[in-house]
């Protein structure tokens, strides 16, 4: 963080060929959809959760999804509000902004598609650490531009959530837990997790406790 205790959220668009989130978003640009609580899996791949916008031509993209050789795992887990929720698993080796994510050790926090271009956001300390990742980009000559850069009060890592707290809150939000029609209980989200609705609890009172003691 800065000096005034401030933290920056970077957005990126970037282009990279060997990563299949990438091949099919450019292949099909009337896709909109994100991937978020991404975590990388022992001995390479990944895992995470992707929300889809509906549409026409979803179903083409959902199908050439589970074909390819790199998804080893793909399961619907919801749909509402117009938005379909996936749980997928693929293999990602040569993708930039794995590699960038890697080599910086700061994880992206969201990816998203829209018009067949990708964007990666990242919680970044200060503009020194800003310039190291442009450095490294332009060093891997990463075909990327700085979309959008805006400052925050906090990140999930000065708060000090847990990653079960982060990934649950996550969820719950873009679930819609949160919204005034509350379109998902936390029987939803422990479904999702596994988990009873009492530990959901447990996790989400905990992670709002940290959020609003360092927000009020």
């Amino acid at each position: 963080m800065d000096d005034n205790g401030e933290f920056l959220r970077v957005l990126l668009s970037i282009e990279s060929e060997g990563c299949v989130i990438h091949r099919l978003a450019a292949r099909h640009p009337w896709v909109e959809f994100r991937v978020a609580e991404r975590h990388v899996l022992p001995g390479g791949g990944m895992l995470a959760g992707m929300v889809v916008r509906s549409g026409e031509a979803v179903r083409e993209f959902l199908g050439e999804l589970a074909a390819c050789d790199e998804v080893r795992f793909l399961q619907p887990v919801y749909i509402a509000g117009g938005y379909l929720r996936l749980r997928l698993e693929f293999k990602c080796d040569s993708c930039v902004v794995c590699r960038i994510a890697e080599m910086l050790r700061i994880p992206p926090e969201e990816i998203s598609c829209s018009n067949g271009r990708v964007a990666a956001a990242f919680i970044l300390k200060n503009g020194e650490e800003l310039r190291t990742m442009v450095a490294h980009l332009r060093e891997m000559r990463a075909n990327f531009r700085v979309l959008e850069v805006r400052r925050g009060c906090f990140s999930p890592r000065e708060v000090q959530l847990t990653d079960r707290q982060l990934e649950i809150l996550r969820y719950a939000y873009r679930a819609g837990y949160f919204d005034r029609d509350r379109r998902v209980n936390l029987q939803h989200i422990a479904r999702h997790f596994g988990l009873s609705p009492a530990t959901i609890g447990v996790h989400m009172r905990s992670a709002i406790k940290k959020i609003l003691k360092r927000v009020i």
